[in-house]
């Protein structure tokens, strides 16, 4: 028993001596380890996290055929009416040409002292109107005697017939007498009408009166 006992105490004795310098030598093996992995290791880069975000895609309807539509036409200026003077004193048998008026016939004058506010129709024309019948103003006395003068511009209208059938007073240098005078002249005027693409319309012209107590 006690040789059994001694060998026991023997082998004991020296697993506690080999134990001991084991463990020191897997402690030192591992921090060995540790260091050269540390050591070939890449370096740490600090990347900041991204939210990864799903792209959405939203359908839109496409027609099959797109129809360009075609530019717009191009409107032509339309020509204005164009008002001229007519000479009173021109000699009539010049202008007067084959017509159906009556010249004896004369439309009426207002009575209200208004002669008319002529309605603003335009019409563009190929041929301008020409005179048939001038009147020439008659000078009153009590302007005669009080020596008025002066020139009056009356804007008339002649309609299709080549009637004068408003008449207002454009530019006047002279007393309400000798207006008066003018516009009474003007209503007696007749004319070939103006023409667009040969069919008679209505425009404006403008008839200087001189009233000249030398005349």
């Amino acid at each position: 028993m006690s040789t059994r006992s001694s060998l026991v105490q023997a082998a004991h004795y020296r697993m506690k001596q080999w134990y001991g310098r084991t463990l020191a030598g897997a402690v030192i093996a591992a921090i060995t380890l540790v260091v050269l992995t540390a050591s070939f290791s890449p370096p740490y880069i600090e990347t900041p996290y991204v939210l990864n975000e799903r792209e959405i895609i939203e359908m839109v309807d496409v027609p099959s055929a797109i129809v360009i539509p075609p530019p717009p036409k191009t409107l032509a200026m339309p020509v204005l009416p164009q008002e001229f003077e007519i000479d009173p004193y021109a000699d009539p048998d010049a202008t007067i040409l084959p017509t159906n008026f009556n010249p004896f016939n004369p439309p009426t004058l207002p009575t209200d002292g208004n002669h008319g506010q002529a309605p603003e129709d335009f019409y563009a024309f190929d041929t301008a109107p020409e005179v048939i019948l001038s009147v020439p103003p008659v000078y009153p006395d009590m302007a005669r005697e009080a020596g008025a003068e002066g020139r009056v511009e009356v804007r008339v209208r002649i309609d299709r017939d080549g009637r004068v059938t408003h008449a207002t007073i454009n530019k006047s240098e002279a007393c309400e007498l000798l207006e008066s005078a003018a516009i009474e002249a003007a209503f007696q005027w007749l004319f070939k009408p103006a023409l667009q693409r040969d069919v008679p319309v209505p425009v404006y012209i403008v008839i200087p009166f001189n009233f000249d107590l030398k005349q």
